[in-house]
């Protein structure tokens, strides 16, 4: 399943505290019963082509507090404006596991995708009803799942925004997201044994015919991170590479990547080097 952010979840040109933002008056909270969830299924699938066939989780108003697949509404006046489907990685993780398999095998690939599922959320979809666009509603969505991922102990969110207007609302909402051309690179590691698999590119299903991630928000820090986010192209040239690529002393060509990372809140600061 293809995570992607809808351009009609809101007016992003409105500041959330503008002229017709419904404000406080919005709760935004996850489905509670199988009849809000059923609301969520509808307004999401007819909205998303992607989650046309998707189901509503068994697991409605319960959380154990692992990193699940959840319907989050948006609530007006008891009546729900606006819904997103908020979880861990799905495709991307099996994706990421098999490429290892293939291409490195010498690494733990299902050590790998355990990681990487209990350490990165990602909102699979976010709509907002057509009578409440432009209020702001969808960045209160957007910022509820960042919090929401933080609390059941994800590391980072992955989205897709697929427009302009979808990828304004990411930056408001304190997300980076990379040029076209641009790809996502992300590497995964253990912070008890230190293991730490190879740098892979993010394609959300392992091919280039469905968009890769290009959206990533940092929304709980750890020290030491279990997972590592960059981009190729680099940000920076650094000497001794054509710019894209480094040669080291072992003759071995290594990708150049500028790895983000922060080291408190809302400070991010990026290294680029080649991957080990």
């Amino acid at each position: 399943m293809s995570g992607v952010d809808d351009v009609r979840c809101a007016d992003v040109r409105q500041r959330p505290s503008g002229t017709g933002d419904l404000g406080e008056s919005v709760v935004v909270r996850p489905v509670l019963t199988k009849g809000e969830a059923k609301k969520a299924r509808i307004l999401l699938s007819q909205n998303i082509e992607e989650l046309s066939d998707m189901r509503v989780p068994d697991f409605v108003g319960k959380d154990d507090g692992s990193l699940r697949p959840t319907l989050v509404g948006a609530f007006f006046e008891d009546r729900m404006v606006g819904a997103a489907l908020v979880g861990p990685v799905g495709d991307y993780a099996v994706a990421f596991e098999q490429n290892i398999r293939v291409f490195h095998p010498w690494c733990d690939a299902r050590k790998a995708s355990e990681i990487l599922r209990k350490s990165v959320a990602e909102v699979q979809g976010l709509v907002v009803d057509s009578l409440h666009r432009g209020k702001g509603i969808g960045l209160r969505l957007k910022l509820y799942c960042d919090v929401w991922a933080a609390q059941h102990d994800a590391e980072f969110m992955f989205s897709v925004p697929t427009n302009e207007a979808a990828c304004k609302m990411n930056e408001r909402a304190g997300h980076i997201v990379l040029g076209d051309g641009v790809r996502m690179v992300v590497q995964v590691q253990d912070r008890e044994t230190g293991f730490r698999s190879p740098a892979i590119a993010a394609w959300q299903d392992g091919s280039s015919e469905h968009p890769g991630w290009n959206a990533f928000r940092q929304v709980r820090i750890a020290d030491p991170p279990s997972v590592r986010v960059g981009q190729w192209p680099p940000v920076d040239v650094i000497p001794g590479t054509n710019g894209l690529y480094a040669m080291g002393e072992d003759g071995r060509v290594r990708m150049v990547v500028s790895w983000y990372g922060w080291p408190r809140p809302k400070e991010c600061r990026i290294v680029t080097c080649p991957v080990d």
